[in-house]
């Protein structure tokens, strides 16, 4: 299993820049989480990956829906 520190030093060993790293790094916590989550289940695992896939967006993405409204 990776670990932050694992993946903040093999980052500049490849020279990947710190925030390349901070997201590698909330990579491996999400996909702890939603191996965590699915209890083993490959079904579930899939299906929180799709969902992640679908709704993770980025930071500050603000998007007009039909409606007008904003996610």
């Amino acid at each position: 299993m990776l670990t932050i520190a694992m993946i903040v030093m093999s980052a500049s060993i490849v020279h990947v820049t710190p925030a390349k790293a901070t997201q590698l790094a909330g990579d491996v916590e999400v996909a702890r989480c939603i191996r965590l989550a699915s209890n083993g289940k490959g079904w579930l695992e899939k299906t929180l990956w799709g969902l992640r896939d679908q709704e993770a967006g980025w930071i500050g993405a603000k998007i007009r829906t039909a409606d007008g409204s904003y996610d």
